[in-house]
C-alpha cells in the first residue's frame, strides 16, 4: 500500500509540474490533467511508473507540446493566459473568435510571425509590443484608450503619450489637458514643466493664464487660485506621483503577466 501510494504521489507530483506551465483555463486544465493520468496509467502496464515518467520527458517539455496545440486558441486560453503566455513565448499572435466590425473583441501578438515580420495587435481591445484598438495596450499603443510606454488616443497614459483629450504620462501632450511631469496641451497643463494654451500649473508654468513656482500671470481665474492653493505645499510631489502613475501604466502590459504569474507560484493563471 505504501508503494501505491508513493507511486500515485509521484505521478501527481509530474502532473502539476506541467500544470504549472500551462496558460489555459481551469476546464482545460483538468482535461490535461485527467489524459495525463489516463496515458501514464496505461503506459505503467508494460513498464515501471519511473521509466514511464523519464521517457515523457521534463514536465516543461510536455507543457510547451501541449501549449502548441492551444497557442492560437484563446477561447480556452482566457485573456490574462493569453497574455502570460504572449510574454512567455514572445511570438505570439492569438485574436478571439468573437468580432466587432470585423476586428476579433480580443487581439493578443507579441514577437515576430514565420515571415519575420512583427506581429501587430488590432482588435477593440489589443494588446502586443505593438497594439491598435479601441482599448490599446503595448510597448507602442494607438487607440481611444492608449497605455503603454508610447501612447496615443483620445485618453492615452504611459511614459511618452499624445491625447486628443487626456494625456497622462512623464511627459504628456494633448489638445485639451496634460498631466505629468511635462505637459504641454492646447487647454491645461500641470506638471513641473507645464505649458498651455490657456491654463497652466506647475514648478515652471506658462500660458494665457498659469501660476507657477516662479510666478503668475496678471490675472489668475478664482479656480485656479483655490487649486493652487490647496495643492501649493505638494504641487511638486503631486506632479512627480502623476508621471511615475503614467511610466507605470505604460509598463503594465509587459509586467502585469509577469507579477500575475509569481503570485501563482509560476503555475499559469486560471
Amino acid at each position: 500500500m505504501d508503494e501505491t501510494r508513493r507511486v500515485e504521489q509521484y505521478v501527481e507530483q509530474y502532473i502539476r509540474g506541467v500544470l504549472r506551465h500551462l496558460y489555459l483555463k481551469d476546464e482545460y486544465r483538468r482535461r490535461v490533467a485527467d489524459d495525463l493520468r489516463s496515458h501514464i496509467a496505461e503506459a505503467s502496464q508494460k513498464k515501471p511508473v519511473d521509466e514511464v515518467l523519464k521517457d515523457m520527458g521534463h514536465p516543461r517539455k510536455i507543457a510547451a507540446e501541449i501549449m502548441e496545440t492551444y497557442e492560437k486558441d484563446y477561447e480556452k486560453m482566457g485573456f490574462l493566459n493569453a497574455i502570460a503566455y504572449a510574454q512567455h513565448v514572445r511570438d505570439s499572435n492569438v485574436k478571439s473568435a468573437a468580432q466587432v466590425g470585423g476586428w476579433p473583441l480580443v487581439h493578443i501578438a507579441t514577437g515576430y510571425n514565420e515571415s519575420g515580420e512583427r506581429n501587430v495587435a488590432k482588435g477593440i481591445i489589443a494588446v502586443g509590443d505593438i497594439a491598435i484598438g479601441v482599448v490599446a495596450m503595448g510597448a507602442v499603443s494607438v487607440g481611444v484608450i492608449a497605455v503603454g510606454a508610447l501612447a496615443a488616443g483620445v485618453l492615452a497614459s504611459g511614459a511618452l503619450t499624445v491625447g486628443l483629450l487626456v494625456a497622462l504620462g512623464a511627459a504628456a501632450a494633448s489638445v485639451v489637458a496634460s498631466v505629468g511631469g511635462a505637459a504641454v496641451s492646447g487647454g491645461f497643463a500641470f506638471g513641473a514643466l507645464a505649458l498651455a494654451r490657456l491654463y497652466a500649473m506647475g514648478a515652471y508654468a506658462r500660458a494665457l493664464y498659469y501660476i507657477g513656482a516662479y510666478g503668475e500671470s496678471a490675472v489668475v481665474p478664482a479656480w485656479m487660485r483655490s487649486l493652487v492653493e490647496g495643492l501649493r505645499t505638494h504641487a511638486l510631489l503631486f506632479a512627480v506621483s502623476l508621471s511615475v502613475l503614467g511610466l507605470a501604466l505604460g509598463l503594465v502590459p509587459s509586467v502585469l503577466p509577469q507579477l500575475l504569474a509569481l503570485r501563482k507560484g509560476g503555475r499559469g493563471i486560471r
